[in-house]
């Protein structure tokens, strides 16, 4: 791991280094002994090739190959409450212009035939670091793209939101991943999102046709969820899970630079400071959710846990996995097949009580699949 944001050494990578990295990884990769922590304040000249190190020393050269690369950073919506990167956060946007993405697209071609040069048959994705890409961006990036050989995939982070749909078939040929923030889809947007939920089951469909594969992230656990809008995403999720290529769903944790944690008296909720500090040794509450989550509701606490354990063993069983406990994470690569409405009433009759709504909730969204 390494960066300008590093400032100390982290237990859980082998190597750190704070400051740009070349250097530090040329030698890591030549083979060579280095420290654990470095700091490095020099900058590079020099460009290298993947192919000038020894082959043993590159990590995962025997499998498909993931690669990060450098976008530009901010979000373009910025008001969602669970991020920091929302707008009354002080937190800085980069432009994206045609010359940048034609330096993106020209790299990512170059290591990929790199690559490709000593490990044939193997597939390269690069993963995009911004937060969410907007309209104007992702047209520039396409542009840039279609100009390559198209010889690699490359990943980039979207809203679920309706213009989204124009861009597909480009996506598609250009051999474009979704990685989608759904977070929550229901009559409600408890998260501030500012996308409905028909118009993403419909781009999530739409995606499918073009045999785009969609990285699909969820949140549960959010203030001022309550049982039929637990239903109702659960019942949403069922509709598209055919279209995912890969499924996330986890608790929600509040940050301080978030609309939650700011508001929170708004939203009914107090925050644990020592959880949100990770001051592990000072934790000292005794439910696994407000250790994992660093809050608690103020209101119907237990109804609220009840709901969410509910709505978190339902949609295991719809995405066919299995979890120890409702508080686990869901992270996997997935392949299903459609699921018939009568399949999800009976999945959800089991974990919900309200089965008069989850009938007619199926019955109104169904039709509009």
């Amino acid at each position: 791991m390494g960066g300008p944001g590093v400032i100390e050494e982290n237990p859980l990578f082998t190597h750190t280094v704070a400051g740009p990295g070349e250097y530090f990884l040329k030698e890591l990769l030549m083979g060579k002994k280095v420290p654990s922590f470095y700091r490095e304040t020099k900058y590079p000249s020099y460009k290298f090739k993947l192919t000038d190190f020894l082959l043993n020393n590159l990590p995962g050269m025997n499998s498909d190959i993931s690669l990060s690369i450098k976008t530009f950073d901010g979000c373009y919506w910025g008001k969602c409450y669970f991020c920091t990167y929302n707008s009354n956060y002080p937190c800085y946007f980069t432009e994206f212009n045609e010359s940048r993405a034609d330096i993106i697209a020209e790299t990512m071609d170059s290591i990929t035939s790199d690559i490709k040069k000593s490990v044939q048959n193997k597939e390269v994705t690069f993963y995009m670091s911004h937060a969410s890409i907007g309209k104007e961006h992702l047209r520039i990036l396409l542009n840039s793209i279609k100009k390559t050989d198209v010889i690699f995939r490359w990943v980039t982070f979207i809203r679920p939101e309706i213009w989204v749909m124009d861009f597909l078939k480009d996506i598609g040929e250009c051999k474009g991943i979704l990685d989608i923030g759904y977070e929550f889809l229901g009559e409600k947007d408890p998260v501030n999102k500012g996308i409905s939920a028909e118009i993403a089951v419909n781009l999530s469909l739409k995606a499918y046709e073009h045999k785009i594969p969609l990285k699909a992230n969820f949140l549960y656990c959010i203030p001022d969820t309550e049982e039929k809008d637990m239903i109702e995403c659960a019942v949403n999720i069922s509709r598209i899970r055919h279209t995912f290529t890969s499924f996330v769903l986890g608790q929600l944790f509040i940050e301080k630079e978030t609309e939650f944690y700011r508001r929170s008296k708004d939203f009914r909720i107090t925050c644990h400071d020592s959880v949100i500090d990770y001051a592990l040794k000072d934790r000292h509450y005794i439910d696994h959710f407000e250790d994992y989550s660093g809050f608690r509701t103020l209101d119907n606490y237990d109804i609220f846990i009840e709901n969410n354990k509910q709505f978190a063993l339902s949609v295991a069983e719809i995405m066919e996995t299995v979890v120890d406990t409702w508080e686990d994470p869901i992270d996997k690569e997935v392949k299903l097949h459609p699921i018939s409405k009568e399949k999800i009433y009976k999945i959800l009759s089991k974990y919900f009580g309200d089965k008069d709504y989850i009938r007619r909730y199926i019955e109104k969204v169904w039709g509009e699949t």
